[in-house]
């Protein structure tokens, strides 16, 4: 069907009836999967876009905007601008594909004749239509989705070369048999004598006895934990001198998929993104220096104006963040040839992505775990005293953020899926605070795209969730459905979450007590409070972390933990919590 400007086809329109009842409280449409398919410099000369969008009853119509950016990464010796521009849109040729102001734009249609629908829409941009200036190398394709005058998602295509810089296919080229080459004559093997150079003498002088020092460094046993001299490269500048001759250190891999804004191509991940919702899903992965000599739960890091200690402190490798793409990103997942296990951490309200990587090294640090660590960074944004109306903004940005966190579910579980039945891993997740909105609605789409009986996901771990206890009763039976194991982590004691209570019109959160759901894990840590907020007693208290540890890594359940780390309560329903710390506490 041609639709306006664009070749628009629904490939695709199926109801989902009662299994989309969950989620009808969201967004009137979402966007699930965007796709791009560049084509050679050949007939036909055009670009393939595919969308999947969720239609949710009542919406009969989305109307796409489709536009093309700039995505050429910087030169490595420039600095950013502090005034550039954080998108540059590429021009339109002609009056179809070209905006009031010149810009590339064409629109389309998603459209089904009733019911919730899931509609495939397929868009063909000619090259033609798209002109790129001289330093123009990468491109991306922006789609937004409008009902009326409101914006309803917003998403980006992964980065592509711009139509004439692809390179076509090779012609097929005749290779000229070669002919025999002559035979060369045989060597003379003669032996031949040459000369003996000539050598000048010098006088060496007497040798002098070996003067005691102390032996030089042993190299790195391991990429992972090292120890160098006081001279060697710092990881981060600018760095204080460690305290002895030698520094030993750890480094964690972290990957990551956020969708807040760009606003830079390089710098740490709170320099490159935003505290706003960006044009879909991006990916990433960076290098965390890790302390050695610490307390499990401890989170050092430099404070203002403080000299990075990687001794100390826990440091982004500034060089070390790069993007990925679509395709890097789960390559990256799927691993090796074996089993690997992949642990989502979706954080809270007031958190920087910086602070979320690095927690995110924290925290498999002290669980041990050997899987494949993955932040999702939704926009929230950190300011050092928060307001209400930072709480508001963040709300509404979590809001528009689990349509990206099912994404990225999805991405992961097709991935395991790919690999061999007998070396599967699990999903595991843990979300605190606000996440566990992102994560329990990401969950109620993620429910509606798997088939019955599917339990991709292993371990979720809800810490201290941010949620009405209305809204906790209805998401979670669809987390118990595509799960191994669900844990809530509550305390009645957290005062972020009372606070939350009052700010809600005294909507009890889910957070302050236990929920007696079917299949949920009720873990009461009111005895480890960790400081005076109580709220994140998840990530820096040690019974909690230990208790993490035999859940994620070793797949205990409950009853398994008691009296390691847990014991068990019988009233008013089965629960478990954490004992009380001793009566008396040491002074030195």
């Amino acid at each position: 069907m041609k639709l306006m400007h664009g070749v628009v086809a629904l490939l695709a329109c199926v109801g989902f009836g009662q299994a989309a009842t969950a989620v009808a409280e969201g967004p009137a449409a979402s966007l699930l999967r965007l796709e791009v398919r560049p084509g050679a410099p050949q007939d036909p000369p055009v670009d393939e876009l595919e969308a999947l969008i969720l239609l949710r009853p009542g919406t009969d119509e989305v109307e796409l905007e489709i536009r093309a950016v700039d995505d050429s990464p910087s030169p490595a010796d420039a600095e950013p601008a502090p005034d550039r521009p954080r998108v540059s849109y590429l021009e339109g040729e002609g009056d179809a594909y070209r905006a009031a102001d010149g810009t590339f734009r064409t629109t389309a249609k998603a459209s089904r004749p009733g019911g919730d629908a899931l509609v495939e829409v397929v868009v063909r941009i000619p090259h033609s239509a798209i002109r790129a200036g001289a330093g123009v190398r990468m491109m991306r394709y922006t789609v937004s989705g409008r009902i009326g005058r409101e914006d309803v998602f917003f998403a980006s295509t992964r980065p592509i070369p711009v139509p004439a810089l692809r390179v076509p296919p090779p012609a097929e080229v005749e290779i000229a048999p070669v002919p025999p080459a002559e035979p060369t004559p045989p060597l003379d093997e003669t032996p031949r004598v040459l000369p003996t150079p000539q050598v000048p003498v010098k006088t060496l002088p007497a040798p002098q006895a070996p003067a005691k020092t102390a032996p030089a460094p042993m190299a790195p046993p391991s990429p992972e934990v090292g120890f160098a001299p006081r001279s060697a490269p710092a990881p981060q500048a600018p760095l204080a001198a460690p305290a002895s001759p030698f520094r030993a250190w750890k480094t964690r891999p972290v990957h990551f998929a956020t969708n807040r804004n760009l606003v830079a191509l390089g710098g740490t991940p709170s320099q490159r993104f935003g505290d706003q919702v960006g044009d879909g899903v991006r990916y990433g992965s960076c290098t965390v220096n890790v302390p050695v000599e610490r307390k499990p739960g401890t989170l050092d890091l430099p404070g203002r104006g403080e000299a990075a200690d990687p001794s100390r402190h826990f440091l982004i490798l500034g060089e070390t963040v790069r993007f990925l793409d679509d395709a890097a990103f789960r390559g990256l997942v799927r691993g090796a040839d074996t089993g690997r296990d992949v642990l989502v951490y979706v954080h809270g309200f007031n958190t920087a992505f910086d602070f979320a990587v690095v927690r995110m090294a924290q925290v498999v640090e002290d669980l041990e775990f050997a899987g494949t660590p993955v932040v999702f960074s939704w926009p929230a944004h950190e300011v050092a005293v928060p307001w209400p109306s930072d709480y508001s903004q963040d709300e509404a940005n979590a809001e528009r953020s689990y349509g990206a966190l099912a994404r990225v579910f999805k991405t992961l579980v097709e991935e395991q899926e790919a690999r061999p039945a007998d070396r599967r891993g699990k999903i595991h997740v843990i979300a605190h605070s606000l996440g566990n909105r992102v994560t329990m609605r990401a969950f109620s789409i993620l429910d509606t795209l798997l088939p019955a009986g599917s339990k991709p996901m292993g371990q979720v771990v809800l810490a201290a969730p941010d949620v009405s206890i209305e809204d906790f009763t209805q998401l979670q039976p669809t987390i118990e459905r595509r799960s191994e194991r669900v844990s809530l982590y509550f305390n009645p004691n957290d005062q972020a979450l009372w606070a939350s209570y009052i700010r809600h019109g005294r909507e009890r959160r889910a957070g302050n007590s236990a929920q007696f759901l079917r299949n949920l894990d009720n873990i009461d840590a009111a005895q480890v409070e960790t400081e005076i907020l109580g709220h994140g007693y998840w990530s820096a208290a040690r019974p909690v972390l230990q208790d993490l540890h035999l859940l994620i890594t070793m797949g205990w359940e409950p009853a398994r933990r008691v009296p390691t780390v847990l014991q068990a309560f019988t009233r008013p329903q089965p629960y478990w919590g954490f004992p009380a710390p001793p009566s008396y506490w040491p002074f030195w």
